[in-house]
């Protein structure tokens, strides 16, 4: 299956990025919705007027259906119904964000959930004193409502502004309109079609744009519990009411317990709801960082363009409907972006700058890349593998699958290690749900941002099943690895004749009686630790050495790698006693170094 590449806003349109920069106007990608979305306590810090006074629109909508709803006596009544006729809110996809998968067709937020937001908006009513801001709770009091509903509500309800600033961005950059569009109050506009997508009237659906500065990456609907937590954190007396209500052990809960007990407590109690809404109303929220995008939400497509280019991509094919032709294809793909990451340091373009320290993107940042890349070698005329991207309803994240005609398939999954929720979880699940080996085979990638593998992986490694190919892929920041005196010089000498303790604490000469002291008892405690580990490492040399003579290793990372899984499957007794290993079964951090990758090392360097 064939796929319409995807395209920012501005390469369409032939737009000078930095002019859209200059401008705050995020670039959005045509035909993909970005996971960005519009936050309604972002509007009145906007540097753009005509979003600032979007605000004021907000709350007076809510205002008006505050005044029916204080009216309506019972459901079904006329102030009821006028009510319910204006909380009537359609996805809105103009803008391209949210949570469509491989289009811009979202969520939306359909019948039930309006029904939904009407019903807690009267729920809640006794506690409005007339303050239209009492709706930023809404989103907070009924599950299903989340960040995508929340943002189409507030698109909705803004529309016009958003209108008028695409009409002004448009005429700023020249833009010549080719299609009409009526606004949410009525008003008629002259607006840019989207190419790539057309209406129910098989009319092109009008590109609306945005400002960068109302976006969030997560609003405050999917994120209150934590927001609440961090704000008691900083304002005594909200933390004071929390321990008073729901007791002190509340910030030790897990999330949803934490949600729950929130959503009981804002409908039962009005004094904390009035205390909540304050700190809610005085709280200073900014937006997501798009320029930066550390998430890679948005960038993925400038990136994989990169991606690609740098190294191009090989021609499947014809391949005949055949399970193993089809899986050797995929493997093939697979290592292409395996070996672009790791050997051409594309590793770097997956790290990037969060308020000065370095971070990695998310998880949905791998996946696209992957799916680009991929996407370079199936779309060429001369082969016949599809690739279709299958969204999972749970995580709304995305799996693989490549095939000929449906009767076999090789599916594709990447996972980070550091998901420390979903990578074993994740596996173990798709293993479950995979009954029937015979007509389908699994790769399973888990990109390794860390020097040393997770527990996780290392737990999904021992568990390996048939059908399941496991591949790490290391993206290991190269030029911020951490070093240690133990993997060099000292390393390479042999211990147990020329290597002097004492060589290693020099710095202590002429210090202090304690220091003195210290120094010996840390040379003991080296001598103890070297006869303790002698075992273990007389094996890691030994085996070091045979697997250099029956295989080539680029690194002794590498190698270090391949020995520390056969040690622990094939010689588990000999890291019984050694501390390191028994601290990381304890903590599930790295084991390998400095100790282990020494051994490794030292073998790695003097063998031809």
């Amino acid at each position: 299956m064939k796929f319409n590449q995807p395209q920012y806003f501005s390469d369409h349109f032939k737009i000078d990025k930095t002019k859209l920069k200059e401008l705050g106007v995020f670039d959005p990608i045509l035909n993909f919705d970005t996971k960005v979305f519009v936050d309604p306590l972002l509007l009145k810090k906007s540097s753009s007027e005509l979003l600032r006074s979007a605000a004021k629109t907000f709350d007076d909508f809510f205002i008006t259906l505050l005044d029916l709803l204080k009216i309506s006596e019972q459901e079904g009544d006329k102030p009821w119904r006028q009510a319910k006729k204006i909380v009537k809110f359609s996805e809105y996809k103009y803008t391209c964000i949210g949570y469509g998968s491989d289009s811009i067709n979202g969520s939306g937020s359909g019948a039930y959930l309006n029904d939904k937001i009407l019903q807690s908006a009267k729920d809640i009513i006794h506690f409005a004193k007339d303050d239209p801001k009492i709706f930023l709770i809404l989103p907070l009091l009924e599950e299903g409502i989340g960040a995508d509903i929340i943002s189409d509500m507030t698109q909705n309800i803004i529309d016009q502004h958003i209108c008028d600033f695409t009409v002004d961005v448009m005429r700023k950059l020249g833009l010549e309109p080719n299609c009409k569009h009526k606004s949410r109050n009525g008003v008629v506009y002259d607006l840019v079609g989207n190419p790539f997508i057309t209406t129910k009237s098989n009319k092109n659906c009008p590109i609306k744009l945005l400002p960068n500065d109302i976006l969030l990456d997560l609003p405050l609907a999917d994120s209150f519990d934590e927001w609440l937590s961090e704000m008691a954190d900083h304002n005594s007396d909200l933390r004071d009411s929390i321990n008073k209500h729901l007791g002190g052990g509340f910030f030790e809960e897990t999330k949803k317990k934490r949600k729950e007990s929130l959503l009981d407590l804002l409908k039962s109690d009005k004094a904390f709801f009035v205390e909540v809404l304050e700190a809610l109303k005085n709280h200073d929220f900014s937006h997501y960082d798009i320029e930066e995008d550390w998430q890679g939400l948005h960038r993925w497509l400038k990136d994989a363009e990169k991606f690609v280019k740098f190294k191009p991509a090989s021609k499947v094919g014809f391949l005949n409907d055949d399970l193993e032709e089809i899986f050797l294809a995929v493997g093939e793909i697979v290592d292409h972006f395996k070996y672009s990451i790791e050997k051409e340091e594309l590793w770097r373009i997956f790290w990037t700058s969060q308020y000065s320290e370095l971070v990695h993107v998310k998880e949905f940042y791998s996946q696209m890349l992957f799916y680009m890349v991929a996407n370079s070698w199936v779309s060429s005329k001369n082969n016949n593998l599809n690739m279709i991207r299958l969204i999972n309803k749970e995580t709304k994240l995305i799996d693989f699958r490549f095939y000929v005609s449906g009767k076999y398939a090789v599916n594709v999954q990447i996972k980070h290690s550091d998901n420390y929720n979903g990578l074993k979880k994740g596996y173990d699940k798709t293993i479950d749900q995979k009954i029937s080996r015979s007509k389908e085979r699994d790769f399973y990638l888990v990109m390794n941002f860390n020097e040393d593998p997770s527990k996780q992986l290392t737990a999904i490694k021992k568990s390996a099943k048939e059908g399941f190919k496991i591949l790490e892929i290391d993206v290991v920041d190269q030029e911020n690895k951490q070093t240690d005196i133990f993997e060099f010089g000292a390393m390479e000498m042999d211990l147990e004749t020329d290597f002097e303790f004492d060589n290693m604490f020099t710095e202590y000469e002429g210090a202090s009686k304690t220091k003195d002291k210290y120094s010996e008892e840390k040379r003991k405690g080296g001598l103890n630790s070297y006869q303790k580990y002698k075992p273990l490492r007389d094996k890691v040399f030994e085996l070091c050495e045979l697997e250099l003579k029956t295989g080539k290793y680029k690194s002794a990372l590498k190698l270090c790698e391949v020995i520390s899984y056969k040690i622990e499957e094939e010689h588990p007794e000999l890291l019984e006693d050694f501390e390191p290993y028994q601290v990381h079964s304890d903590d599930g951090g790295g084991w390998t170094k400095p100790t282990f990758y020494g051994w490794c090392n030292e073998v790695y360097k003097r063998c031809p």
